[in-house]
């Protein structure tokens, strides 16, 4: 076969050769990377804030969009967190699930704001509410009857917890009412409540075992447990934030599909507004940096309880936490988490809030915003 010609556009959006440095350095950020989110995500015991992990995966990105041939599927830019297991048996999500990119500045938020009004066009207005900081999970509902429930992995490829997500008091086994959809992938996170976060840890030094460094790594662990009788006796809670496949019916809007799934009887956050503009959005990031409520709430009321996403604190998302247009392969381009002040494994983000953005004249859920603390 003849050798294709390569075109301009094509060479030129593959950037500049890479030099031996750049190569050498793009090499050492992605084994640093995957080597912390080993530790996070599986041994649960970080070695790096979430702060100077961000710095690497930022540092990472500048140099990918430097030498764009870097950038290949299996670089952690292109990758969920996560993926790492060696204990539940792995099964295939129905639709993928994503990350969620942050912001840490007002810049960056009306830089965000103005792409998604340029992709949505005219009408977006905004969800926001407080991130819960925990494990992201896929409940998997068939007729109404919970079917599995899978984490998150590498966005195609959960685990299945399904026995010891049961254990857990807001994941009904049935959705409530007559009219349950046919199939619905429900998205959330599984945290863990500050106060008893410290009690879990006490009891684990006094019994000689090592402390988990952070709530979210207690939700983590606790999920994580062969025995559901273990994953029981630690207080696991939800909070549902997004729909994924489904059959059935068919959310107009977030806000819409936060109403289907209280209506079924699935814990959502009782702090969601939609807000008219990013005014709105800045207001309500300032109100709840101001009044957070006391740690240890249950599921929907605080996201203090478990880990801030590893991305930003401040995440727009729609009903579906698969792909959108103008996303990356693990970050959805309609939602982010804000976050700013600094971070650490003990207290990853001080003012999380997440948002999503949605048009008011699309049928489609990728357009919903909102904010999350």
């Amino acid at each position: 076969m003849e050798a294709q010609e390569v075109t301009p556009a094509q060479e030129a959006a593959a950037g500049p050769e890479p030099s031996a440095a750049a190569r050498e350095r793009h090499a050492a950020l992605s084994t640093e990377i995957d080597d912390n989110q080993y530790r996070y995500y599986v041994l649960n015991a970080p070695t790096v804030s979430d702060g100077e992990y961000d710095a690497l995966m930022r540092e990472l990105t500048r140099l990918e969009d430097g030498y764009p041939a870097l950038r290949t599927p299996d670089s952690p830019t292109q990758r969920v967190g996560g993926t790492w297991s060696t204990l539940f048996t792995p099964v295939q999500h129905a639709e993928r699930m994503m990350s969620l990119d942050n912001v840490f500045t007002t810049d960056d938020l009306a830089g965000w704001a103005e792409r998604v009004e340029r992709e949505a066009g005219s009408g977006v207005r905004y969800l926001c509410e407080p991130k819960v900081d925990g494990v992201a999970i896929n409940l998997t509902y068939e007729h109404g009857r919970l079917t599995r429930a899978a984490t998150r992995g590498d966005g195609r490829t959960g685990e299945d917890v399904t026995g010891n997500v049961r254990t857990i008091e807001e994941v009904p086994e049935r959705l409530a009412g007559d009219e349950v959809p046919e199939l619905v992938e429900i998205r959330g996170e599984i945290y863990f409540p500050l106060a008893a976060f410290g009690e879990l840890n006490a009891a684990l030094v006094a019994a000689g075992d090592r402390p988990f460094a952070n709530p979210r790594n207690a939700a983590s662990g606790s999920l994580r447990q062969k025995d559901p009788r273990i994953t029981a006796s630690r207080p696991l809670h939800l909070v549902v934030h997004g729909i994924g496949a489904r059959r059935g019916f068919d959310p107009v809007s977030q806000s819409h599909a936060y109403e289907l799934m209280q209506a079924w009887g699935l814990a959502t956050s009782e702090r969601w507004r939609v807000l008219p503009d990013l005014d709105g959005v800045r207001e309500y990031i300032e109100y709840f940096a101001a009044h957070r409520r006391p740690a240890g709430r249950r599921a929907g009321r605080s996201r203090s309880s478990t880990r801030p996403r590893r991305s930003t604190p401040g995440s727009w998302t729609s009903g579906s936490t698969s792909g959108a247009p103008g996303g990356s392969p693990r970050t959805p381009s309609w939602s982010r988490y804000w976050c700013p002040g600094p971070r650490s494994p003990s207290r990853p983000c001080t003012t999380p809030a997440r948002w999503s953005a949605r048009g008011s004249s699309s049928a489609t859920p990728w357009w919903s915003a909102r904010p999350v603390t």
